[in-house]
């Protein structure tokens, strides 16, 4: 009896990589279907995974939907350090992507940015990840000719891209050619107010982090911008905000709004600001924050799963005592006054974070937007994401 194509796609969804290689050895028909598959999705993870790959048949790469070479890394390797450094090159990766003819999600990470120049990126393109940029490339409108498809971009951490030379460009040419983005990642970039009246339409923008974009102020385009933020799910914001812009902020917040993230926000948050949190937010960061905590645990949303309340004085333990969320944040500094277990709440460590939990902290929140929670995190995503 054989089995048909969708029976047998479905099972291999729920196989590893592993398991995969073992199908398309059964038979040249479980080869056909599986092999797709066993492709579509590839994470590169050292420089003998990028030889390995780089020497297989073009007609394997052109399978290639999602390239993931954000955890890539020559730590770790038995090869001699000047072999580790030499094997990826720039012409050698230009060879792969281009190769990789049906690519729709890319993501490089900053150990490979030195051999990523510009390129035409293909236009089937809807995801572009270049967390931790370190490189300065000029132009970077120029790197995407023909792309409508483009849903997701993260320049998290990417410190040294300019905003002049390469994101104002890059934003003009997608504006220009009607691209709408949903998750916009410039969190940790030195961006400015002036980006935002550069930036596509807003109407279909889901997730957006500016989290600790410092030089951010309001009275300017960013206002009017976060203002026609419909859809948003999940707001990440930093920067200067006055009083009244705060509280014209909160009162644009719209109803599909579930995670709030303030931290480092340099404003001061009244109570009658407070009084305006959605009622279905999920997570909630006010890290580092001028309020009164005990304002904000009387006005804490009922579906809260998560609270960041880092402050410079130690919490109020007394608080907790009928507060809703599972996960709270606290200062890493103050871990000489905590106690290690406080009624039903534990205290926990991951990474540099320190939690008061009654549950698993460590992958509950997100500092860097997720682009695809349908695809496994690389090691160094997953650092990005949750150990810092």
């Amino acid at each position: 009896m054989k089995l048909s194509t969708e029976l047998l796609e479905s099972i291999a969804l729920f196989c590893s990589p592993k398991e995969l290689a073992h199908l398309c050895l059964v038979n040249r028909y479980f080869y056909s279907v599986v092999i797709r598959l066993l492709y579509k999705n590839v994470m590169i993870l050292s420089p003998r995974q990028y030889m390995i790959f780089k020497s297989t048949r073009p007609t394997l790469k052109s399978l290639v939907h999602r390239l993931d070479l954000s955890g890539y890394t020559t730590r770790g390797t038995r090869m001699p350090e000047s072999k580790s450094k030499s094997v990826v090159t720039t012409d050698s990766l230009g060879g792969i992507l281009r190769e990789c003819d049906r690519l729709q999600d890319l993501l490089v990470g900053e150990e490979l940015m030195d051999v990523f120049l510009p390129l035409t990126v293909h236009a089937r393109l809807r995801t572009l990840d270049l967390t931790g940029f370190t490189g300065a490339v000029r132009d970077m409108g120029e790197w995407i000719e023909t792309v409508d498809d483009l849903e997701n971009i993260s320049f998290y951490h990417s410190t040294a891209l300019s905003q002049d030379q390469c994101l104002i460009p890059l934003f003009q040419r997608l504006s220009a050619r009607g691209v709408l983005l949903k998750k916009l990642d410039l969190g940790q970039t030195k961006i400015t107010s002036a980006l935002f009246s550069h930036l596509p339409s807003p109407q279909r923008l889901s997730h957006l982090s500016l989290r600790a974009c410092h030089s951010l102020v309001c009275c300017s385009d960013l206002m009017g911008y976060l203002e026609r933020c419909h859809q948003l799910k999940d707001l990440k914001l930093s920067g200067q905000f006055c009083s009244s812009c705060l509280y014209r902020l909160f009162r644009s917040l719209p109803a599909s709004l579930d995670t709030l993230d303030l931290t480092g926000l340099n404003a001061v948050i009244k109570e009658e600001t407070l009084a305006l949190l959605p009622n279905q937010l999920k997570y909630l960061s006010l890290a580092n924050c001028h309020l009164n905590p005990s304002s904000l645990f009387s006005r804490l949303p009922p579906t809260l799963i998560y609270l960041n309340l880092q402050l410079p004085v130690p919490l109020d333990l007394s608080l907790l005592q009928h507060a809703t969320p599972k996960v709270i944040e606290i200062n890493s500094s103050h871990t000489k006054g905590y106690p290690d277990q406080w009624g039903d709440w534990k205290l926990k460590r991951h990474g540099r974070r320190l939690f008061y939990a009654k549950m698993d902290p460590s992958e509950v929140y997100s500092k860097k937007i997720i682009l695809s929670s349908a695809h496994p995190l690389s090691p160094m995503n997953r650092y990005w994401c949750f150990a810092l």
